[in-house]
């Protein structure tokens, strides 16, 4: 393995903070493509330079200019003189070009000398004034030339623009090593190489822990390779310091235990999110780490112990056409890969091609549920035996999303009897669910017959630790309700918000990456998680995500890695944690004492593992809100054992202590080797994992779709229906091998028309028939339901509510002024009366991170009460683009806090609409809403006007 990596890791430790500007435009892996015809990028070792290989297909004005775009840290406006090497070759004898140049992005060009086909030196000095260059705002290169042929071949050396800004030696740009993701094995020699020794000699170089604490330190040897001979598991940092230059940064790097001594536990609880087919594509964006990074991804799991992951895949991807024979392309390689190394895969898809939908219908699910259920069997039989278990469908009942739940329970049940007829040893999970409370959205998708096609019920919790129990209990409620109260669960997406935004620099424009009080922030939250959520009764959770990853404007780094792959603290907290409890069984929380928590386990030898830690902030933590202290001053406890015990803090390193003195702190502990003591509170129970029999009568599959007379409710959960027939094609489908005779019956439309008295459905066939009806109530709901050979099938169930009911309810107007309203957002608001719009206006200005504002109306009770009312409208309008719009049903009057629904207003947009939200049909204990946009605007401003509640007698 190490010569595979040698390769990758040149870039992995590279990260492009002013490390040396000219270094960085020699890299050829720094510049993009940018030309009419095919680029070819590769450094010619016999050359010593950058080889750019141009060839042009058809009629096109052929040119090509390779860019070089600045990073963060870098600086290309104090440009006096840049100089470079050249060579420019035509494959004809003619030499004949139309032009070359050198451009400055955003503007600005110099003509080049005319091409030789032989190495020209130039040297231009960019502030020559009869050059008119304004260097003001340059944040990129380009080189290149205008052929007269078809192809052409650039080379590129000793670029350098002297002038510029002496920026900072980056320590983390500079040191390299060869371990994938600079971590190490216990095994391992630890070796780094300087190359610029030269330059910063005598050099001086520190070694600290994961606490601060010296490990090493001495003279990099001249040579430029530093040999550190080994140390424990952990994760460290080295500083340089030297009196040729200022050298900024650290590079880490982490040491783990040698897996050969360690068989990775398929059935783990402790797993991880990877998305490594996902997120370990080549990026040429990332200046940092260009290439494809999925060997490197497994390879670092593979070190890391680990022995379960969530990987995905797009049904887009390998089939773009419904003709085109299916390419697995990189999933299977990568599924192959991950198998060999004993490392459970669980298989998501979310997505389907254009083919495979119809246009009149929102969302992105699969609409012929005979290709959905063709595409998951072809799926589940050829990743057979390297998948464990397959979920289809993400977070469908977020806001943001627009699938119903009804078109998702019939695409669930295609997607689950395709899984199961490919695979038949498969698990099955429904797609995630992720909104606390659980809603309306996920009991409708419920009545439709979904329990019997999954068989993990499937969450994402990105919430504060202090609310596992809570939000466990939501769950074992919602099951016991449906008659699946021994499902287990699995969390396949768990994460935190609490280190807040990302606050140190990036290698990438636009991003930030966690600093290192962040990531010890995370390294705590790692471990504390996955136990105290399998403390309250999860079978399996995933942490969310392993690779570099970036959401929210840039302020969100979700990864385990940095962008040039190097592992934060995380990876080593993570190994410990498999190493120490990856095998053992789960026996109860055991009493340390107020601020104490502690979780014993049974090892496969009969030995008992202790897991101890000082409570934070971050346990205590109940509002989701972004921690700015935890920490606690370490103390130790005693357990009622006699002797010496051996110790494994969260990075893995092994101290022996007495047990009248074990160490305890805010990082949870491992003590090893006991025997004998007792649970303070027994397990709660995580289920048991059964898999389902989908037999013929599962087969037979309703899908209503909606047509004349009725639209779909902003919030998906029931569909609106003004008087008069309303128009529904019934869609049934048999996805079994056999002949299906039976009778459908439809309740809650009277005047019904349209349906037959009996139907046959040949096997793996699709029927369709229009129905016509009026909704035979105000409030009811659309049943199909049916006998099939002689068994009853699943049904399809949408609640229906009538639009003319809404609007010949009794109105109760909401006061709408400004000292109503309470400011709340990421930015800075201001809250206005608009006497022309007869609105309130809110603007917030942004300046960097998550953007979003979400003002805030407490109710005066009991006036304002929420209870008994069907309906919420309002009127609503803004300027610019947002990603997402949501009412929010808050049971509190906090800031930002209390238990809250979540739901999707839909559009807005600088005209007025009218936005008419169902209220749940529970009664809530509603004291406040908010309702709210996340912009994609610095400056964003929004008018809501008219809010008035609707009660129907």
């Amino acid at each position: 393995m190490k010569n595979v990596f040698a390769v990758l890791l040149i870039f992995s430790g590279i990260c492009c903070l002013g490390g040396g500007l000219d270094r960085e435009l020699n890299r050829v892996e720094r510049w993009q493509d940018n030309a009419s015809g095919v680029t070819k990028r590769t450094f010619d070792a016999s050359e010593k330079a950058m080889r750019f290989d141009f060839t042009f297909r058809g009629n096109v004005d052929r040119w090509a200019y390779p860019t070089f775009k600045a990073a963060s840290g870098e600086s290309l406006e104090n440009m006096n003189v840049i100089e470079f090497e050249i060579k420019l070759v035509q494959p004809e004898t003619s030499n004949r070009w139309k032009a070359a140049f050198l451009m400055l992005t955003p503007k600005g060009r110099v003509a080049l000398p005319a091409p030789t086909g032989q190495w020209q030196t130039v040297r231009i000095n960019l502030r020559d004034p009869s050059l008119k260059l304004n260097l003001k705002g340059v944040n990129g290169l380009r080189i290149g030339a205008n052929p007269t042929v078809d192809r052409f071949t650039m080379w590129l050396r000793n670029i350098r623009a002297a002038g510029t800004a002496a920026a900072p030696l980056d320590a983390a740009a500079e040191i390299r090593c060869e371990a994938p993701g600079t971590v190490f094995l216990d095994s391992e020699p630890l070796e780094f190489q300087f190359s610029r020794i030269g330059e910063y000699a005598p050099l001086r170089y520190e070694i600290q822990d994961f606490y601060g604490k010296t490990v090493k330190q001495g003279t990099w040897p001249e040579n430029g390779t530093l040999k550190a001979g080994k140390l424990p598991p952990g994760y460290y940092m080295i500083s340089l310091n030297s009196g040729k230059g200022k050298i900024q940064g650290r590079r880490s790097f982490t040491v783990v235990r040698d897996p050969k001594g360690h068989t990775p536990n398929p059935e783990s609880p402790f797993a991880l999110d990877t998305a490594l087919s996902w997120l370990g594509r080549a990026d040429k964006n990332n200046v940092c780490f260009p290439h494809e990074g999925f060997d490197l991804l497994i390879e670092i799991l593979r070190r890391s112990g680990v022995g379960s992951i969530r990987e995905r895949l797009l049904w887009k991807e390998v089939q773009p056409s419904k003709d085109a024979e299916i390419n697995w392309k990189h999933y299977k390689r990568n599924a192959d890969k991950l198998k060999s190394y004993g490392i459970n895969i669980l298989g998501l898809t979310h997505d389907s091609p254009a083919w495979a939908q119809y246009k009149e219908e929102r969302g992105n699910l699969p609409d012929n549920l005979l290709d959905l259920y063709r595409f998951t069997k072809a799926l589940a039989s050829d990743f057979k035996g390297r998948m464990s278990a397959w979920e289809f469908w993400n977070e469908p009942d977020h806001p943001a999303h627009h699938e119903t739940p009804w078109d998702l329970a019939a695409a669930q049940k295609a997607a689950s009897l395709g899984f199961r007829a490919g695979d038949p040893e498969l698990a099955l999970l429904q797609g995630s669910f992720c909104m606390f409370p659980l809603g309306n959205y996920v009991s409708i998708y419920m009545k439709n017959g979904t329990k019997d096609y999954f068989d993990i019920f499937n969450y994402h919790a990105y919430r504060a630790l202090s609310r596992y129990p809570e939000i466990m209990t939501e769950i074992r409620d919602f099951l016991c309700k449906n008659g699946m109260a021994e499902i287990p669960v699995y969390l396949t997406e768990a994460g935190t918000n609490a280190e807040g935004d990302s606050a140190a620099k990036s290698s990438r424009r636009g991003q930030a990456e966690t600093t290192e009080a962040q990531d010890r922030l995370l390294a705590e939250f790692i471990v504390k998680s996955p136990i105290l959520f399998l403390a309250n009764g999860v079978m399996r959770s995933y942490f969310f995500v392993f690779p570099p990853y970036h959401e929210r404007n840039g302020a969100k780094d979700w990864g385990m890695l940095r962008r040039d792959y190097s592992a934060k603290p995380q990876v080593a907290a993570f190994s410990t944690l498999l190493w120490e409890l990856d095998r053992a069984e789960y026996l109860g929380e055991y009493d340390l004492g107020a601020g104490r928590r502690a979780f014993l386990f049974q090892q496969p030898d009969g030995s008992q593992t202790l897991v101890a830690w000082l409570e934070s902030i971050l346990d205590r933590e109940k509002h989701d809100a972004a921690v700015t202290d935890a920490s606690v001053a370490d103390t130790t406890f005693s357990l009622p054992v006699g002797g010496d015990l051996e110790c494994v803090d969260i990075m893995g390193k092994t101290t022996v202590h007495p047990s009248s003195a074990l160490p305890l702190s805010r990082y949870p502990g491992y003590v090893r080797g006991i025997s004998g003591l007792k649970a303070s509170k027994a397990p709660v129970p995580v289920g048991h994992l059964k898999k389902r029999v989908l037999s013929a009568e599962h087969a037979i599959v309703f899908k209503p779709v909606f047509l004349s007379g009725f639209e779909t409710s902003s919030d998906r959960s029931c569909m609106l229906f003004n008087k008069g027939k309303g128009q529904i094609r019934l869609e049934v489908f048999n996805l079994s091998g056999q002949m299906q005779k039976g009778k459908v019956k439809v309740s809650g439309l009277s005047g019904l028309s349209g349906l037959p008295e009996q139907m046959e459905l040949p096997p793996m066939s699709r029927n369709e028939f229009i129905l016509e009806g009026t909704p035979d109530r105000a409030v009811t709901e659309l049943a199909v339901n049916g006998v099939f050979n002689g068994r009853k099938v699943t049904p399809a169930v949408v609640p229906l509510r009538s639009l003319a009911a809404l609007n010949t309810a009794s109105r109760q107007p909401l006061e709408n002024s400004v000292n109503r309203w309470r400011s709340n957002s990421s930015g800075r608001m201001e809250i206005t009366d608009d006497p022309d719009e007869n609105a309130v206006c809110f603007r917030t200005r942004f300046t960097s991170g998550d953007f979003w504002t979400y003002p805030e109306y407490v109710l005066r009770l009991p006036e304002e009460t929420f209870k008994g009312a069907a309906a919420i409208r309002f009127e609503i309008r803004g300027d610019g683009r947002i990603g997402q719009s949501n009412l929010m049903l808050v049971e509190g009057t906090q800031k930002e806090v209390g238990r809250t629904t979540m739901l999707g207003i839909g559009p807005v947009s600088s005209g007025w609409r009218t936005v008419t939200m169902l209220l749940p049909v529970q009664d809530t204990d509603v004291k406040m809403f908010r309702i709210g946009v996340n912009p994609k605007e610095k400056d964003y401003r929004f008018w809501i006007r008219n809010i008035e509640l609707l009660r129907i007698p």
